[in-house]
């Protein structure tokens, strides 16, 4: 049986072993929530991966999962099927490439109504106006600290204030992201002001919790500040108090937040 998400952060996983548990539960519960609000939306709310790849080695990967929840729920009243279509990248796109593979081949692939979109490398050409649809509700899964693509969403989402996000991150990587951004870095338009402050800060302090914590403050803030609900779970190493991943969820429902919050806090 899997770990219910209130003993879930108390276990060391692996990022891929994280994803694979918990992302299909958490998009089942954002999009029944966004589709009751919605009602009969002209049209699907969007669901993005922006690391399909990075639970391909999993039993059962996340987009398996969520694509057989997606099929299972045609013809009910909240028809996932027929209310969500769902993008799937990777940077590595031999992983990317994998997954096709891998839905392509599922049995009720071709009863999908809404084919799952497989974000190529030229993607970024095609801009994520285009991808997300303006005015659109969305969910994302990605990495913050990934250059390309995500942070093309990542920008977009904070500046637009349209889609949610769950993000999945290391503090360390972060951290080194935040020290080597240059200025004219899609990360150094996300953290805007923040990004010289934070740096200003490391100067000052060299004690790590104080870092950390700073960081990941000034990180939430880019979301609330712009009206979105903000959770997130620090997961620590078992037995010890250094942080292994941080789970951030950054919602524009009321509802979806609280709903996901339940979830997460059992």
């Amino acid at each position: 049986m899997a770990a219910a998400p209130s003993d879930f952060f108390k276990i060391e996983r692996t990022t891929s072993e994280i994803k694979a548990e918990l992302l299909a539960r958490i998009f089942e519960v954002w999009a029944t929530t966004i589709l009751q609000q919605a009602r009969a939306p002209e049209r699907p709310v969007r669901f993005m991966d922006m690391q399909a790849g990075l639970d391909g080695g999993e039993a059962t990967p996340a987009v398996l999962y969520l694509l057989r929840q997606v099929y299972k729920s045609t013809g009910s009243r909240i028809d996932l099927n027929k209310g969500i279509r769902t993008f799937f990248y990777d940077a590595n796109q031999s992983a990317l490439a994998q997954v096709q593979e891998q839905i392509t081949q599922l049995p009720f692939y071709q009863e999908l109504t809404h084919p799952p979109v497989i974000l190529l490398e030229n993607s970024e050409e095609e801009g994520t106006e285009q991808i997300l649809g303006a005015g659109q509700p969305a969910f994302i899964f990605l990495h913050p600290v990934e250059e390309g693509l995500s942070q093309q969403v990542l920008l977009h989402a904070t500046q637009n204030s349209e889609s949610d996000l769950l993000m999945l991150f290391n503090p360390k990587a972060l951290e080194t992201a935040v020290k080597k951004a240059k200025v004219d870095s899609l990360l150094k338009e996300v953290f805007g002001e923040r990004l010289d402050q934070i740096r200003a800060f490391f100067k000052q302090n060299r004690n790590t919790d104080r870092r950390e914590a700073h960081l990941l403050d000034c990180f939430e803030d880019i979301f609330s500040t712009k009206g979105f609900y903000t959770l997130k779970f620090r997961i620590n190493h078992p037995d010890r108090k250094q942080t292994n991943q941080y789970l951030m969820l950054a919602s524009t429902s009321g509802q979806a937040y609280t709903m996901l919050k339940e979830l997460l806090e059992g």
